[in-house]
């Protein structure tokens, strides 16, 4: 009887590994094709977790500290290819505007260079 109890422990322990296991593959490829559809962008800013993706992957490991099943990633998050669309739109009119200011601010010490030579040539 006592052997029954430990391999029913010991079986049940192995189906809890086995489904943490899928979670973690299935969350392991979720973020790796997001991360691949960043680096596709060539964005400058290091890939990082959204928000909801890192509160997703607390409650997960407090699941998994309390003995509980893994919960199924929601579909907000599975279903990231549109709000990741609109973060590199984003950023990329975000660097849009730094480089423009770069650019605005080297013609202004251009000018104001070829001002102080002209200045300095007829004077």
């Amino acid at each position: 009887m006592r052997l029954l109890v430990i391999r029913l422990a010991e079986e049940k322990r192995q189906e809890f590994d086995r489904h943490w296991n899928i979670a973690e593959k299935q969350w392991d490829e979720l973020i790796s094709s997001r991360k691949k559809f960043y680096e596709e962008r060539h964005m400058k800013s290091e890939f990082r977790l959204w928000p909801e993706e890192e509160a997703f992957v607390q409650a997960q490991a407090a699941r998994r500290a309390d003995g509980l099943e893994p919960e199924a990633i929601p579909g907000e998050l599975q279903n990231w290819q549109e709000r990741a669309e609109d973060e590199v739109r984003r950023l990329i009119e975000e660097q849009k505007r730094e480089l423009l200011a770069k650019w605005k601010e080297a013609d202004l010490r251009w000018e104001n260079y070829l001002a102080e030579r002209q200045s300095g040539v007829s004077g």
